[in-house]
């Protein structure tokens, strides 16, 4: 294609083109900075793909007696090929083109065998930056460098400098000496987050103002769904209301077996009774679990208590609610207010 190197560049910048004037470009040093070269715009020229392989291809040749510059132009020009680019997809289509010729596929393989097995002469490796370890309430801990650690200490973090729970210093891969300590200290910080927001639960409801405007917020509401129960006795199925004929001519009922005016089949009460007999309720870290009594022992021995987590607020008396419906609508309001609403047309209960 061109004999010298310098047949290359001289045919370059004679061409006299801005980068907008071709689809993909790069920008070449005519002398490269391995070389001494530096980011003037006298020693800037715009290339082709394929021109600047073959610049870094000859300026190799033509200086085969120093090795540091040969190697480091083809080096170079491996990486033009090879190299992960914003416009690698584009690249490979010229690339392609180039490779049509068998010269040039011959210049490839012998880039590829020179580079095979090769490092960098007296490349230095950049040295690992150093990374700090910030927590956050229950957030898996943030890894931070040393020049935006102080944004995140004056937004609320926390510098953890070691091993949270054995206090065994960390490293750049991990806040913790180990995976165990990791899930051990993550652990201990959602009891902590999950106590703290209780009591905050706690103040705002004994606070009068808070207290009426969350009960304000949770009544008189719509409660709309298209989704309705069906049951034949034996399982309940919720559906979509527009497939609700479908399943009332195979014999299903409108609710759900365990409502009120939905009778339960003997089938259906030996089935609960058998299941309620032989299972029970197991907890552990804020998890419940239904399991049969014969796996109790095996997961008491793994940590586990019988029973569930109560939810009822002691000590809260909790106002008394209604619920009343008017043509397709139902509403949850308080009790206090019922009689305004069946003044009005709404019948007490549930439709």
């Amino acid at each position: 294609m061109f004999k010298t190197y310098n047949d290359l560049i001289t045919f370059a910048k004679n061409r006299n083109w801005s980068r907008n004037s071709y689809s993909y470009l790069e920008l070449h040093h005519i002398l490269p900075r391995n070389m001494g070269g530096d980011d003037s715009p006298d020693n800037l020229v715009f290339l082709k793909v394929e021109e600047h392989i073959e610049a870094h291809y000859l300026l190799a040749i033509e200086h085969s007696w120093d090795k540091k510059i040969y190697y480091a132009n083809l080096n170079a020009a491996y990486l033009i090929i090879y190299g992960k680019t914003a416009g690698k997809n584009i690249k490979e289509t010229f690339i392609n083109e180039w490779l049509n010729n068998k010269d040039n596929i011959e210049k490839l393989l012998k880039i590829k065998e020179f580079m095979k097995g090769k490092t960098y002469p007296n490349r230095k490796k950049p040295e690992p930056k150093e990374h700090f370890w910030l927590a956050y309430e229950c957030r898996y801990p943030s890894s931070v460098t040393k020049k935006s650690i102080f944004k995140y200490l004056q937004e609320g973090y926390v510098l953890l400098k070691d091993c949270p729970i054995c206090h065994k210093p960390n490293s750049n891969n991990s806040f913790a000496c180990s995976i165990d300590h990791e899930i051990e200290y993550m652990r201990i910080k959602k009891e902590e987050f999950k106590a703290k927001r209780s009591e905050q639960s706690k103040e705002h409801w004994q606070n009068a103002e808070i207290r009426n405007k969350i009960i304000a917020s949770n009544t008189g509401k719509s409660k709309v769904s298209n989704n309705c129960w069906v049951t034949n006795g034996i399982e309940d199925i919720m559906i979509n209301k527009d497939n609700l004929d479908e399943f009332l001519e195979k014999g299903y009922l409108l609710g759900r077996s365990t409502l009120r005016g939905v009778p339960q089949t003997e089938e259906y009460k030996q089935k609960l009774s058998e299941r309620r007999k032989n299972s029970c309720y197991v907890k552990k870290d804020g998890i419940v679990k239904e399991i049969k009594l014969d796996e109790l022992e095996t997961y008491i021995s793994d940590g586990w208590a019988r029973g569930t987590y109560g939810t009822s607020r002691k000590g809260i008396k909790q106002p008394a609610m209604a619920w009343v419906h008017k043509d397709t609508e139902v509403k949850r309001i308080r009790k206090e207010n019922l009689q305004e609403y069946l003044d009005n047309g709404w019948v007490k209960g549930r439709k």
